[in-house]
């Protein structure tokens, strides 16, 4: 039988660096469809993926040391191979996504209206683009095609083979649709490799109020205690208090979408991640009142890489980087002996005065209620600490990480 190997690489830029936004626009392509509505959607099939995002930062997680991490788009790669796989590989990566009953088109409808509630964002905060790489002479089966590109706007394009050309074509589009900010997304393809496919998503979000520049506060980091810049103010956001753990959302200027902080009361922020699943999140989503807050926050700039090989098959999807998988709705050339060769994600992440920027990519390559006390309450981070940027209709997690040492390069 033909070996078809199949390396997926994932790579996640949140917020950029100052100075990269007069890169080339990202070009959106028009979905061919009618928006789905949240509304019309099973509530249990967002609780799905938020379990997924969980699941997967956990196993993710670094002890000791400060990440960033896109759960979305490791997330919308593998949906896109589920889409094409059958049998046992089909059944591996719906385990593995935390999908439970139910179709497959109503997990695509729950991520068609995640996308859409994202895409219907006033001023374009989040920006989504995706693409379908075909290796000569293998060609994509045209539902599949279609398909693509009506729920996620995948455009289908063309590469002669899985040289170092194929690898500097697919990293030009990421680069342009990431507006510079992530340049080599694929180091290199397998000989093998006969379709790459590439989400991107990029963030550029300010807050509902900026902050005041030049503030400071102090942190205390493994390394001691130090005063760091930081986001100080005294306003109101919305906060949540439990055993053991305080909670702010601090709203972005696009309705919905904000940066959750998390900060254990007791323990460390290792116990905190450990103890996070979907369930967890959600009591604490919806835990979260509108306050009066003190709040102190210092700005940070986190940068990661990770090989999630290891990670997703502990996830329980070993299956996957073994050449016994099929895709047969993807290409025939994927029918049989299909295997995932590589899973990375690269991340890079900065929160100042003004918001958040970020940029994400992710690519496979195929061989009411009760009166509001009045008394103001204090969050200050100064200890290691949890964060997550969430769309808050479809409680999508964009990006999740640790911050253990702000103002050094972790």
């Amino acid at each position: 039988m033909v070996r078809l190997l199949i390396s997926l690489t994932c790579a996640a830029l949140c917020l950029s660096l100052a100075g990269c936004w007069t890169q080339p626009v990202v070009r959106v392509v028009d979905l061919p469809r009618d928006r789905v509505e949240i509304a019309k959607v099973e509530p249990k099939r967002f609780a799905e993926a938020t379990e997924f995002a969980w699941d997967a930062t956990r196993a993710v997680h670094t002890p000791g040391r400060g990440w960033c991490f896109s759960p979305f788009g490791v997330d919308q790669v593998l949906l896109m191979l589920l889409n094409g796989a059958e049998g046992e590989t089909y059944d591996t990566l719906a385990k593995g996504l935390r999908i439970g009953d139910g179709s497959l088109e109503k997990t695509n409808q729950a991520r068609m209206a995640t996308l859409d509630a994202i895409r219907a964002l006033p001023g374009e905060p989040v920006l989504n683009a995706s693409s379908l790489w075909t290796v000569q002479p293998a060609p994509l089966h045209p539902t599949y095609r279609e398909e693509m590109l009506r729920y996620f706007g995948a455009e289908a394009r063309k590469l002669g083979s899985a040289g170092r050309d194929a690898v500097r074509q697919v990293n030009e589009w990421v680069s342009v649709q990431t507006k510079g900010r992530i340049t080599g997304l694929f180091e290199s393809l397998s000989p093998n490799d006969v379709l790459i496919v590439v989400s991107t998503t990029v963030l550029d979000a300010t807050w509902e109020l900026p902050f005041e520049p030049g503030k400071s506060m102090a942190f205390r980091s493994p390394s001691g205690t130090r005063s760091i810049p930081a986001l100080v103010d005294e306003r109101t956001v919305d906060f949540a208090e439990g055993a053991t753990w305080t909670a702010i959302r601090i709203p972005y200027r696009a309705p919905n979408l904000g940066l959750v902080v998390v900060l254990p009361k007791t323990g460390d922020v290792d116990q905190l991640v450990r103890g996070m699943n979907g369930a967890a999140w959600g009591r604490l989503i919806q835990s979260l009142e509108s306050r009066d807050v003190k709040l102190q926050v210092p700005k940070f700039e986190l940068r990661s890489r990770f090989a999630l090989n290891e990670p997703l098959a502990g996830m329980g999807m070993g299956e996957l980087f073994k050449t016994v998988n099929t895709f047969p709705r993807i290409s025939l050339e994927l029918a049989t002996d299909a295997a995932v060769t590589q899973f990375v994600q690269q991340a890079v992440i900065k929160v100042d005065e003004r918001g958040t920027q970020a940029a994400a990519a992710t690519g496979a390559a195929a061989a009411g209620g009760m009166p509001l006390p009045t008394e103001r309450k204090e969050f200050v981070a100064d200890r290691p600490f949890l964060f997550a940027v969430v769309e808050r209709t479809s409680g999508a997690l964009l990006f999740v990480g640790c911050v253990v040492e702000p103002g050094t390069s972790e």
